[in-house]
């Protein structure tokens, strides 16, 4: 998860220019809560181990248990990338 956090409080007004200026924070915002490529290759790795052993109820990957729930984080985390 990123070690920044980002907090918009847009101007109440109905202006072209104020929603043009609005909508330019929403690249900005999801960049810096978009997954990083080591978080995307963990879930990968998190899916991967649950598809090699459907009958493990917590495998284990990069030397962390992993069970159910993470595994339901790391599938809706790949969704959204696609």
């Amino acid at each position: 998860m990123p070690t920044g956090t980002v907090c918009v409080v847009p101007v109440a007004t109905e202006t072209a220019a104020a929603m043009l200026n609005m909508q330019s924070y929403a690249a900005v915002i999801n960049a810096a809560y978009a997954p990083t490529s080591e978080e995307l290759a963990h879930v990968q790795r998190a899916v991967s181990a649950f598809a090699a052993n459907s009958e493990a109820g917590t495998p284990s990957i990069d030397g962390l248990m992993v069970d159910r729930p993470h595994l339901t984080q790391a599938l809706h985390t790949l969704a959204q990338t696609d």
